[in-house]
């Protein structure tokens, strides 16, 4: 991906502050667009969220620019930087996401093309931390994707035998609530 196609994106991906805030302020004609999209519909919020990168997540959201950032500009799966850093796990970047006064603000129930939101994300992660704070901003916790699917039944679903235990964790807090969907929600116990 070079930067006629991305613009700040090769920064965001590779998480140099210094290349993203050199482009930001560089004086071209046109200026760099903030919500420039490669070919697969990432931008660089995307980008910079999916790999972990808060600095330059913060860079970017501190940016006044005209257009602003479109905090749930979404890519070709419909995926949000929220979806991506609920996939990821990064707290620091959800936090700095959610905080911040962007108009319109982040979507917190965004869905995206089969109908995952970022707690669906997070919850199939077993990011407990994620987890708690997208409902206490006010996730809605019984969101079902297209297949029918809830944050409780992704936690439950164990892919990887190294992630157990943390999808464990998150599965028994999301059952828990006094308001979790039960219905089609099987408990599994661990293979001995």
């Amino acid at each position: 991906m070079g930067t006629e196609e991305k613009g700040e994106g090769d920064g965001s991906w590779r998480g140099s502050v210094d290349i993203v805030h050199t482009l930001l302020n560089h004086t071209s004609h046109p200026p760099v667009e903030l919500n420039a999209k490669n070919s697969d519909g990432d931008t660089a919020l995307h980008h910079a969220s999916l790999c972990g990168h808060v600095d330059v997540v913060k860079l970017l959201l501190a940016h006044p620019r005209e257009p602003p950032l479109n905090l749930n500009a979404s890519n070709d799966k419909g995926e949000t930087a929220l979806h991506q850093a609920s996939w990821r796990g990064s707290v620091d970047i959800l936090q700095a996401l959610l905080n911040h006064q962007g108009h319109p603000p982040v979507d917190l129930n965004a869905s995206d093309s089969v109908g995952w939101t970022a707690l669906h994300f997070a919850s199939y992660n077993g990011h407990i931390d994620i987890i708690k704070e997208l409902l206490r901003q006010g996730a809605t916790v019984n969101t079902r994707t297209r297949d029918g699917r809830t944050a409780l039944m992704l936690a439950s679903q164990d892919q990887v035998t190294s992630d157990r235990e943390r999808k464990r964790a998150a599965e028994s807090y999301l059952f828990s609530l006094p308001d979790i969907d039960l219905e089609g929600y099987s408990y599994e116990s661990d293979p001995e």
